[in-house]
Parts: C-alpha cells; structure tokens; sequence
C-alpha cells in the first residue's frame, strides 16, 4: 500500500510539473497560433496526454517494481 500510495504521490507531482510546463508553452504561442488551433481542443489534447503520462508513471513504475523485486526475492530464495 506504501508503495503504490509514494507512486501515486510522485506520479501526481510529475504530472502537475508538465502541465504547467505546456500550459506556459502554450500561453507564450503567438496569436496566429491560436487561430489556427481551437482551445478546448488543446485543453481535451492536454488532459488525455497527461493522464497515459500520468498512468505510465504511477502504474507501470510501480508494477515494476513490484515485480522486480519479487524475481529478486525469489532468486535468493532459491
């Protein structure tokens, strides 16, 4: 539970770093820029990203993890 609750944790403050690092990107783009691309459809684009980036951090690192060190737990069982 520690472990899954610290990915969490990490995976949420990565998440709120890149958001914010796109979202000044975006607000220093020219106005043409926002002329040729819609807003909600950069702010729907935003979210789905972060969120895949948000489950690769958060659930795929610890599952990792968690396996490797189970294989090593078990190797020296063995």
């Amino acid at each position: 539970g520690i472990r899954s609750w610290l990915f969490e944790l990490a995976g949420q403050r990565v998440l709120a770093r890149i958001r914010n690092i796109v979202f000044v990107a975006i607000v220093k783009q020219d106005i043409k820029f926002f002329d040729v691309s819609r807003t909600g459809e950069l702010t729907s684009r935003i979210s789905s990203d972060t969120s895949k980036i948000q489950d690769a951090v958060t659930v795929d690192l610890s599952m990792m993890s968690r396996y490797t060190l189970q294989i090593i737990g078990s190797i020296i069982f063995m």
